[in-house]
């Protein structure tokens, strides 16, 4: 708790004053969604809607992605005459929890006080987080329940605790009802329970500790469950056909690094870190991509410094897979692999919103990622500023 209250401090302090704000352009959905759930417990998504920039008109769960587990969450509001302030009180709540995880992670993994505190504000300074936190929309809810539910497993591995198995189970399976995408931290948590990433000792750590992957199994049930109980019109866990395709995939692809860069920092550290192993090769070959791009595919919507930033985003994320595959470490593995979750995301039409506007909502699948970052950015800022290392890095 006390790692935590620096962003929470941040947090509080930031979202507090615009808690009777009024809702944003998509929260309506979700607060439909609630409304509906009061009619039909199981059938969140079966209401009909005209939405979309050229007004689709349908069932709901044709026509957004049909994952409703914010419409639970916002019964409260509804119950309250639809009021702007407890939806956005809840949000509070949601990220206080998620601070608190976030600090627990960092001193899960071995690290100190100072490191969970710099973990925490790193949280709630990255530009997603806090816009996000003052909707209605599930990214925060799903940031929340992913955090906690590997906080959990990390106490479970240390401790081996039922409740702490079942508390991450009921997490990671709940969470991806509010972000599909995040489905992915069920494999990501059987990758952390392992006490190393050698596939022939497989066999010898599930005869040391046959419960070892119970709460992934606990959270595969909790999905399956609720995908057959709230199943309505298309696939539970998917987007509508309307809001995905190849079409946008160049364009989010660079939007990914782009974001890495920027908002997030690994690439920017890990260049002033490395940057001196070849300075000629640092300048030129980023420049020659940003001339080979633009030779090769003409005029794009990316600007030339996006290209550039992206392409150093890019080496960055290269360089740590290559140094957790090459060492085979399990931390490093374990934190390249996160890094890598948002990356289905980027056939989905509004991973950035718009083309000139990259940062404006790439929330949860960016801040799910953020964690991951947070050693390396560490790890090269410790290194290049006045802030002491006081234990080996990890990852």
């Amino acid at each position: 708790m006390r790692a935590a209250w620096p962003g929470l401090l941040l947090a509080t302090a930031c979202l507090l004053p615009f808690l009777n704000k009024a809702f944003t352009i998509d929260d309506p959905f979700f607060l439909l969604e609630a409304q509906q759930i009061l009619k039909t417990p199981l059938h969140p998504m079966s209401f009909d809607i005209c939405w979309q920039g050229n007004e689709t008109c349908g069932v709901a769960a044709d026509i957004a992605p049909n994952a409703a587990l914010m419409g639970y969450a916002l019964i409260p509001a509804i119950l309250g005459n639809g009021a702007e302030w407890i939806a956005h009180a809840e949000q509070l709540v949601f990220a206080w929890v998620a601070i608190l995880a976030m600090a627990a992670i960092a001193i899960g993994m071995g690290w100190s006080r100072s490191h969970a505190m710099f973990a925490g504000l790193l949280l709630v300074s990255i530009p997603p987080f806090l816009p996000m936190a003052s909707t209605a929309m599930p990214d925060t809810l799903s940031l929340c329940l992913t955090l906690v539910g590997i906080e959990r497993l990390l106490a479970w591995k240390s401790e081996r605790r039922w409740w702490q198995a079942l508390t991450a189970g009921l997490a990671l399976g709940i969470a991806p009802y509010g972000r599909p995408h995040l489905v992915l931290f069920l494999a990501l948590g059987a990758v952390l329970l392992l006490d190393n990433c050698k596939i022939s000792s497989l066999p010898d750590q599930f005869k040391e500790w046959p419960w070892r992957w119970t709460p992934i199994g606990i959270g595969l049930l909790v999905l399956a469950t609720i995908v057959l109980l709230t199943h309505h019109g298309e696939a539970v866990l998917m987007s509508s056909g309307s809001n995905e395709g190849a079409s946008v995939l160049r364009h989010n692809i660079f939007s990914c690094f782009l974001y890495l860069t920027i908002p997030i920092p690994l690439a920017v550290p890990w260049a002033f870190a490395h940057w001196r192993r070849a300075p000629a090769l640092f300048l030129a070959t980023p420049l020659a991509f940003v001339i080979g791009v633009r030779l090769l595919l003409g005029p794009t919507r990316t600007a030339p410094w996006a290209l550039l930033a992206s392409f150093v985003a890019a080496a960055s994320l290269a360089d740590l897979l290559f140094n957790a595959w090459q060492s085979r470490e399990h931390s490093r593995v374990l934190l390249a692999l996160w890094i890598l979750i948002p990356l289905p995301v980027v056939f989905y039409n509004h991973f950035p919103s718009s083309s000139s506007s990259p940062f404006a909502r790439q929330s949860s699948w960016s801040s799910c990622s953020f964690p991951a970052v947070f050693p390396r950015a560490w790890q090269s800022s410790a290194a290049l500023c006045w802030w002491p290392l006081e234990r080996p890095i990890p990852a």
